[in-house]
């Protein structure tokens, strides 16, 4: 038998070198010619064809390799060369309702989505704000967010200080329950710290610990903070409560009960219902019901269209309506935006009447923020 064998061997290389260089027939290694690879059975179909000579074997090692940068990957496929952290924004449109509402969120810098994000960052930022039954206000908010690594990122130090910002470091909308506290738009400046017993997508327990002082005084508070998030695709339902108790003033309770939903590719729904009360002020209770409609206009700029209804349990409970646009858009650099924000009130105050105002915004951010695109 092994004699036949190195007798097979020795026909089959003089075959191979009576044949020209010319003669290998033109198949390509995925269809090549039976026992052109050296199999008497031809069942290695997938192997690519040997050169006739070591010398061929050195001069085309890869003769079928492509350069790396023209192999184009999975993840590659579809993409667009990437212009700003923003311009991504077709991905997030594709993605479930949670990411779209953080999207959002961020890019409004809207206090559902800074609650819980625990970054280091610095906001500055410039306002306007003209109303005709009132005086012009100029305000320059600023926060700072610092993490602190060493307790396992539970933890950060929050500096609040602006006129007319609350403890988030944002106004709190006219006409809701929240902004219609004791204080909630005065002048204050607030250091704080954060500690999250439990940080999820959809549960997050977290305290604050800090001090306000406001017009020279200084007033300690606790602030106990409970939210979840229930999905029922596609809509999505929010919980959040808030308690607060304060050295000087006592407690103070705000519930908020948020329902949305995406509504298309564009357009983005959110109703909110809020109630408010205050040690000081025990026998009223404020509510309020929001509905806000959120269109992208392109990866850069959004707009939103806000009505609330503000009420409390004292004679009449109505006692605001406020229709509002916000036009917020990134220019020049992904940390700075600026927001031109129209609305109509009709006040109790002002005996309901039709009054115009304006809010005009500046904010830059610094620090790592990923506030914008996916």
């Amino acid at each position: 038998m092994a004699f036949g064998c190195v007798i097979a061997l020795c026909a089959g290389s003089a075959r191979a070198e009576d044949a020209p260089l010319d003669a290998n027939p033109p198949a390509t290694a995925a269809e090549p010619a039976p026992g052109a690879n050296g199999s008497a059975t031809g069942e290695e179909n997938s192997a690519p064809v040997k050169p006739d000579s070591p010398a061929e074997a050195e001069a085309l090692p890869e003769e079928e390799a492509v350069p790396e940068e023209e192999v184009p990957t999975p993840a590659d496929a579809g993409k667009l060369p990437p212009h700003g952290t923003v311009d991504v924004v077709h991905g997030v449109l594709s993605r479930e309702v949670l990411a779209t509402a953080e999207w959002l969120d961020s890019f409004f810098d809207d206090p559902r989505y800074r609650a819980e994000d625990n970054r280091t960052r610095v906001k500055v930022g410039l306002e306007y704000n003209w109303d005709r039954a009132e005086k012009s206000d100029i305000g320059l908010p600023i926060s700072v967010q610092l993490r602190l690594p060493r307790l396992e990122n539970k933890a950060r130090v929050v500096l609040l200080g602006s006129p007319d910002q609350d403890l988030e470091g944002q106004t709190p909308p006219s006409g809701t329950a929240a902004s219609r506290l004791p204080g909630a738009q005065e002048n204050n400046f607030t250091t704080a710290v954060d500690y999250y017993f439990l940080a999820t997508e959809r549960l997050n327990i977290a305290t604050r610990l800090g001090v306000r002082f406001r017009e020279g005084t200084a007033q300690v508070y606790v602030q106990p903070r409970y939210r979840q998030l229930v999905k029922f695709d596609p809509w999505s339902l929010r919980f959040v409560q808030d308690f607060k108790w304060w050295t000087k003033s006592g407690w103070e309770s705000t519930t908020t009960l948020d329902l949305e939903r995406p509504l298309d590719k564009k357009f983005f729904f959110r109703s909110t219902l809020q109630g408010a009360w205050t040690e000081q002020e025990k026998d009223i209770y404020y509510y309020s019901l929001s509905f806000n409609l959120r269109q992208i206009l392109s990866a850069r700029s959004v707009v939103q269209y806000e009505l609330v209804n503000g009420f409390q349990t004292r004679n009449d409970p109505l006692d605001e309506i406020r229709a509002t646009v916000r036009y917020r858009r990134q220019f020049w650099r992904d940390w700075m935006f600026y927001e031109v924000a129209p609305y109509a009130s009709f006040r109790r105050d002002q005996d309901f009447d039709f009054t115009p105002g304006i809010l005009l915004r500046l904010e830059m951010f610094f620090g790592k923020y990923e506030g914008v695109g996916p």
